[in-house]
C-alpha cells in the first residue's frame, strides 16, 4: 500500500513489510506482460511517457493489485514526479502513501547538471535559481494538490545547523540562492525533525534513541504537527505519524 519514488540508485533504507528489500516497479495489462513490453509495444520512449499516456487514456479500474509487481521507481528529473503521482492517484487506489526519500538529492541533481552549471553569467545565473524554485514547486508541491485526498505524500530532507541561531533548518543545496526562493517549509502540513537523544557521549550508537520533534523548540523552531501529538518528542516511527495524521484528517 506504499509506493517509493527514489531519486538515486543508492540502496534504500526502506524495506517491505516482511523485511525484504523493495522491488522495482513493474505492471502488466491485458495486452502486455510487463512494463518494458508495454513501452516497446506502444512505441513509447520510456516509462514516463507510457504512464503519462495511461493516466489520461485508460479508465479507472484498469489495474488491480494483481497487476502490480514492485513498489519502487527511480525518478531522475523533477518533471517525472507528477507523472508517477498522477498515475498512482488514478490507477492504483490501494496505494495510500507515497514516500520520496531524500528530496535534497533531487535538487542537487539539477544543480549539478552541466547545463545548469553553464548558466553563470549575470542575470542568467540569478534567474536559473528562480526557475529551479518554480519547477520544484510546480512539479512536486502543486502536483500533490491535484491527487486524491486520501493519498498522503512524505518527503525527506537533510537538516543543517546554524551555530549563530543555535537551531536547525532544512538544508537546500546552493544556500541562500535557492532557500530565499523555494520556501519549502511553508508547503507542508506536518514538518518533523529527527533528534538523537544521547544521555552519555561515550554511549554505543546502538543505544542512542532516535526521536521525532513534533513542536517548535529553540533548537528546532520549524517543527510542527497540527497538534496531533501532545508530546514534543515521540518515537521515530513514521507509521505512528501516518496513523495519527489520517485520524486527524477524519476529525477535521
Amino acid at each position: 500500500n506504499v509506493f517509493i519514488l527514489k531519486p538515486s540508485e543508492k540502496e534504500s533504507h526502506l524495506l517491505q513489510s516482511d523485511g525484504k528489500a523493495l522491488q522495482d516497479f513493474d505492471i502488466k495489462t491485458s495486452n502486455y506482460e510487463n512494463l518494458q513490453a508495454a513501452i516497446t509495444g506502444t512505441g513509447m520512449k520510456n516509462d514516463i511517457n507510457l504512464l503519462a499516456n495511461w493516466t489520461y487514456s485508460l479508465p479507472k479500474g484498469t489495474f488491480t493489485k494483481e497487476n502490480l509487481k514492485g513498489n519502487m521507481a527511480m525518478i531522475t528529473k523533477l518533471s517525472h514526479f507528477p507523472v508517477y503521482a498522477n498515475f498512482i492517484s488514478k490507477h492504483l487506489p490501494w496505494i495510500h502513501t507515497v514516500i520520496m526519500p531524500d528530496f535534497t538529492h533531487s535538487i542537487s541533481r539539477v544543480i549539478s547538471d552541466p547545463e545548469f552549471i553553464k548558466r553563470r553569467a549575470g542575470g542568467d545565473s540569478y534567474q536559473k535559481f528562480w526557475e529551479l524554485a518554480a519547477d520544484a514547486l510546480r512539479e512536486c508541491v502543486m502536483a500533490i494538490d491535484k491527487c486524491r485526498k486520501d493519498l498522503i505524500f512524505v518527503t525527506e530532507y537533510h537538516a543543517q545547523y546554524d551555530p549563530n541561531l543555535q537551531s536547525y533548518d532544512v538544508f537546500m543545496p546552493a544556500g541562500k540562492m535557492l532557500t530565499e526562493k523555494f520556501l519549502i517549509t511553508s508547503y507542508f502540513d506536518v514538518m518533523l525533525f529527527t533528534r538523537l537523544k544521547i544521555t552519555n557521549e561515550d554511549t554505543d550508537l546502538e543505544s542512542v534513541e532516535y526521536q521525532f520533534v513534533t513542536k517548535p523548540t529553540t533548537r528546532y523552531p520549524l517543527a510542527r504537527c497540527l497538534d496531533m501529538f501532545k508530546e514534543t518528542y515521540i518515537p521515530n516511527d513514521l507509521n505512528l505519524v501516518l496513523t495519527e495524521f489520517r485520524n486527524h484528517k477524519q476529525i477535521i
